[in-house]
């Protein structure tokens, strides 16, 4: 295809396929996935189950090709709303945050964070993805798919490989959620349903269970995204805001950002779709390429529209009215049909050749070829510069958290969380803990100010705790012996501080000690 790759990005794009392919594997039968980077580095998407990833997908390649193209098909609006939900839900602020530690705050976030976001998945997301399994074994077995609800979508499943869904989903607390009988009782909250059926459980214990949800449902969605991108040309009628967002991971680069989309008509009552693009370039060569570059992948992706338009927001423009352009999107399918790769090929498919954009000012043509080198340079630069300090220094620990308090002349680190992918860390455990206590030290200081005393001070008590996998930040410090935690590493150099450490295998070393986690699940 023709203007694949924009030179800038092109570096960057080949790092993340790279990377999702070492992550996912042969699942991915496609180039067209730069969209599951999110699933690598956005929180709390990173997060997601692996059992419900696995299962879905599973569900999804088992079921017959008519079948599930039929089923898929047919459910097509309600995947759109139910991703629509995902990625609001996804892009709110408090997924890796702590607990409120003040008891007040901590019911006063639930209530209004925790409840409504809940009951909101409930219903929309995670019900839309599961009915399609339960619509196909309802069909199996000859049965009707009527009142086919979200308590009887879980019926369904409970016993087959969606086993898991049951601990997702309490219908008590569902329903005094949503009919707003909730009450806190001795640090506890007690859902009450209309049949007055009651669920007790801790303040804490619903935001996990919040927090599993989110996390089963981004692996169901995710499964969704391999199967659509895997089966891009073909009869499958893909969701718009699927293909959008994987475009825009296409399109986006330095200066150029795909803002939002929306779907209309034109004035001859052909399909058109919206574009508003973040322009920041002041080199009309520049946007005009981007313009081109951002219809062709839309023709690509979309395959649906008459008529693509651009709108330009820059502050960069003349004019308030930014500046626009449309292309033939009939044109442009016709020749991606045929396999046009060259751009000659493509005269005529803007619009009266017109693209709208008057730059506030006008640079000499030497400044705009620098800055496209410097673009590629700073982009380049910064991808061969983190390859190369995994190389010279590569790390098996990765920094999560940090809590400490300062005493009148030390500072004392309460905890210090890191985790590692290692599949069998005891021996490096053993080997890095001084650098680990050394990297918790440093960590540590960092939470003061630069202009803060407190800097200054020595560390005298230090506890680093070890996982093997990363979580959420509040799952860090929800206590207790988790069975993902490998270990404590301990070092007391004060006097005064006599803390009980958790039971445990201990191991004593010169001046710290190893406390190994008996519940900890790959322990050898």
């Amino acid at each position: 295809m023709v203007l694949e790759e924009n030179p800038i990005t092109k570096e960057l794009h080949e790092t993340w396929r790279l990377r999702i392919q070492d992550r996912f594997g042969n699942s991915i039968q496609t180039n067209d996935c730069l969209s599951l980077i999110q699933y690598l580095d956005n929180m709390p998407n990173k997060f997601f189950s692996e059992s419900a990833y696995h299962t879905y997908l599973d569900f999804l390649n088992e079921v017959p090709s008519n079948d599930i193209v039929s089923l898929l098909n047919e459910c097509e609006n309600s995947i759109s709303h139910s991703l629509r939900i995902l990625n609001e839900v996804n892009d709110l602020e408090f997924h890796d945050t702590y607990y409120p530690e003040d008891d007040l705050y901590l019911i006063d976030f639930i209530d209004k964070k925790i409840h409504y976001n809940y009951l909101k998945i409930l219903e929309t997301t995670f019900y839309n993805l599961i009915y399609l399994p339960s619509v196909h074994s309802r069909r199996t077995r000859g049965k009707s798919v009527e009142k086919l609800d979200l308590y009887n979508c879980i019926e369904e499943l409970k016993n087959g490989d969606f086993y898991f869904l049951k601990k997702h989903y309490n219908n008590t607390i569902r329903n005094g959620i949503a009919h707003g009988k909730v009450q806190v009782r001795d640090n506890q909250f007690v859902y009450t349903d209309k049949k007055l059926n009651q669920e007790t459980i801790t303040i804490k214990r619903i935001v996990r269970l919040f927090d599993d949800l989110i996390d089963c449902v981004n692996g169901f969605v995710l499964a969704l995204r391999v199967f659509y991108l895997s089966n891009i040309n073909k009869s499958l009628r893909i969701p718009q805001i699927l293909l959008i967002e994987e475009l825009k991971y296409q399109a986006d680069g330095p200066a150029w950002e795909i803002i939002t989309s929306f779907e209309g008509s034109n004035i001859k009552n052909q399909q058109q779709l919206n574009l508003y693009i973040k322009n920041d370039f002041h080199d009309y060569n520049k946007v005009q390429y981007n313009a081109f570059r951002t219809a062709i992948l839309t023709d690509h992706f979309t395959s649906r529209y008459n008529r693509i338009f651009i709108n330009l927001k820059s502050s960069h423009s003349k004019f308030n009215s930014a500046g626009w352009v449309s292309f033939n999107g009939d044109k442009l399918r016709e020749l991606n049909t045929k396999g046009a790769n060259r751009i000659e090929e493509y005269s005529g498919v803007m619009d009266e050749n017109l693209l709208f954009f008057v730059p506030k000012r006008k640079f000499p043509r030497l400044f705009y070829i620098l800055g496209t080198y410097k673009m590629i340079f700073k982009a380049i630069m910064k991808l061969h510069w983190r390859n190369y300090i995994r190389t010279v220094s590569p790390t098996s620990f990765i920094f999560r958290e940090c809590r400490t308090h300062a005493k009148s002349r030390y500072i004392v680190v309460e905890r210090s969380s890191f985790f590692t992918k290692e599949s069998t860390p005891q021996d490096l455990i053993r080997k890095q803990a001084p650098n680990l206590i050394r990297k918790a030290k440093k960590q540590a200081k960092k939470e003061y100010s630069r202009i803060s005393f407190k800097r200054f001070l020595r560390v005298r008590y230090t506890k680093v705790f070890v996982y093997e996998s990363n979580v959420r930040r509040r799952k860090f410090r929800e206590g207790g012996l988790h069975s993902f935690l490998i270990c404590i590493i301990h070092k007391n150099q004060t006097k005064q501080i006599k803390s009980p450490l958790p039971f445990g295998t201990v191991e004593k070393f010169r001046n710290y000690e190893i406390i190994w986690n008996d519940n900890w699940n790959n322990e050898s």
